[in-house]
């Protein structure tokens, strides 16, 4: 495998003997130039290098000291550092996190393709396959990495999950994953329970404890599952939880760091062995956690159920409860998973309030049920699109009936319902959509927009259509289009029966404006006997012609 990239600059704080002999005869080659320098020489400098490599062997100043003063004067610069050993106890918490990496010095003598894949990583040199997970991860706003579910060595991460854990990102990244598993949870248990489950599994999901770089313990509710274009990938990611502070004379269980109803179980019966002061304010149980078992508390009693569940399969796990006092619900979701605490295998299970969910889930259905009552017992079509009408959110059953093709097609195609217009009307219905759809883009819409226009059926009978559509803006959501459209068939062969009557009578017939006697319509034989022609009788007073003016103006 080989690493291409533009030619860097690394400077060595110390020897630089062994890193530069490392380069000569590997199959992999960075690209690079190495030179000596002083911390003093660094700092001075105007241009700094791409990184800069602390031997701590070679040098006498303190090394916590080294770090912060090439941070000082430039931050953006990235500082590896090698020694005898991987010991990161000498560093200090504010110096590990400006370290992009640590090399151990036997690494760049007997293993120097490994090492230089560690220094290309903090350059931000590609290798092949690496991409993937780099784009993945960079996507994500909550902590998250991509690691070898096989080695557990991390193939990329964000800089929210390198925050999380309180290290730099580059040293993350290629570190293994169990490294920073706290020791109630080992690396096997971690992917045997949840690398099978799919992304939108709640069962897949379960509270995870990390090392921090202060070894204190960070919460994540977390899930792990495979990823496509990486072989053996996975993908972790997770919420941070809030973990609560525990008195230092009383020494904290598993539970009571969490700001969440938790407890823990007993893996073969789901009996109750501890709970935190969340989930007694929740179920009201019992002061001693052994009365649980036996309590006849029906919340208690779901809770045991789940556990037992969880235990007996040895897997994550989730269940939808509700808490009924009174005319009052409160509803909750329940995660339950295995793992150990003071090396005794257990359950935990942690609760989330989800009433108000459960509430807005409530009358959403409340409300779709009364929108489909109407949508589905009416004649006329109502269709939603989004605001522009480049796509069909919705378009109710009497679609299929009027335009005689499945709503299907229209929601493929938002503009598939012209295609049944009649010649006559099609190219002028084109032209207006698309004149809506560009004023509407442009910030200019009307309140409304209107079409009139004429079906051709398969039968080859004619069906006219009046559709109304309103560009809708919105304080919540994205804007959309929301439209009626109805068939005016029986009006229009009455209009037209109306004309021919009016204008075959023998009598000249004239249609005015009762306030202002403006004549609004004419028929032929009116015409005939004025002597005036249509287009200059409308318009035109009717008192004119009836008082025998000549002229009309």
């Amino acid at each position: 495998m080989a690493i291409s990239c533009r030619r860097h600059t690394i400077s060595v704080i110390g020897c630089s003997d062994t890193i530069s002999k490392s380069d000569e005869g590997s199959e992999l080659s960075v690209s690079t130039d190495i030179s000596a320098q002083s911390v003093t020489e660094l700092c001075s400098d105007t241009i700094p290098p791409d990184c800069v490599i602390i031997n701590t062997a070679g040098i006498t100043q303190n090394t916590n000291d080294t770090v912060h003063e090439i941070r000082k004067h430039h931050p953006q610069v990235s500082i590896v550092i090698t020694d005898e050993c991987r010991d990161k106890s000498q560093l200090s918490r504010s110096a590990l996190t400006d370290v992009s990496a640590v090399i151990p010095q036997p690494i760049w003598e007997t293993e120097p393709a490994e090492a230089l894949t560690q220094l290309a990583n903090t350059l931000n040199v590609p290798t092949e396959g690496s991409q993937v997970p780099n784009v993945v991860v960079s996507q994500i706003t909550e902590p998250a990495c991509v690691f070898d579910y096989r080695t557990g060595s991390i193939l990329a991460s964000n800089k929210e999950f390198a925050s999380f854990i309180q290290h730099h990102q580059s040293f993350v990244e290629h570190t293994s994953l169990d490294s920073f598993l706290s020791e109630q949870i080992t690396f096997d248990e971690l992917t045997d329970s949840l690398s099978q489950h799919s992304e939108d599994e709640e069962s897949g999901r379960r509270h995870l404890p990390l090392k921090t770089s202060d070894e204190q313990i960070g919460w994540l509710h977390a899930e792990i599952n495979s990823i496509e274009g990486v072989t053996d990938g996975a993908i972790l990611r997770g919420r941070e939880l809030k973990i609560q502070q525990t008195k230092e004379d009383s020494p904290p269980t598993v539970v009571s760091q969490f700001d969440l109803p938790a407890a823990v179980h007993h893996p073969d019966t789901g009996s109750v062995l501890n709970f935190n002061a969340q989930l007694r304010s929740v179920l009201n149980p019992p002061a001693d956690e052994s009365e649980m078992v036996c309590n006849d508390n029906a919340a208690i009693k779901s809770l045991q159920r789940l556990a037992a569940e969880a235990g007996s399969e040895w897997k994550p796990c989730f269940e939808e409860w509700c808490i009924q006092t009174g005319e009052t619900s409160r509803w909750f979701v329940t995660h339950a998973w295995p793992g150990t605490t003071n090396g005794t295998q257990c359950i935990f299970t942690v609760s989330r309030e989800i009433t108000r969910e459960k509430q807005r889930e409530s009358e959403l259905q409340r409300v779709k049920r009364r929108f489909d009552l109407v949508t589905q017992n009416i004649d006329e079509v109502i269709y939603i699109a989004n605001y522009d009408f480049s796509e069909v959110e919705f378009i109710s059953p009497a679609y299929e009936d009027m335009w005689g093709e499945p709503v299907e097609e229209l929601y493929a195609n938002e503009t598939s319902f012209i295609s049944a217009i009649d010649e006559r009307d099609k190219s002028q219905v084109q032209q207006k959509v698309a004149t809506m759809r560009e004023e509407i883009k442009s910030g200019v819409a009307d309140e409304s927009y209107t079409f009139e226009f004429r079906l051709q059926n398969a039968d080859d009978s004619v069906r006219w259509i009046h559709a109304v559509g309103y560009p809708v803006e919105t304080t919540v959501g994205e804007n959309k289009y929301v439209g009626i459209a109805e068939d005016i068939t029986e009006r229009k062969k009455l209009e037209q029966s109306n004309r021919e009557l009016f204008e075959n009578v023998s009598d000249g017939l004239v249609v005015h404006d009762l306030n202002t006697g403006e004549m609004l319509d004419v028929n032929q034989r009116f015409c005939e006997m004025t002597g005036y022609s249509k287009q200059e009788l409308i318009s035109e007073s009717v008192e004119k012609v009836s008082s025998g003016q000549q002229e009309c103006s």
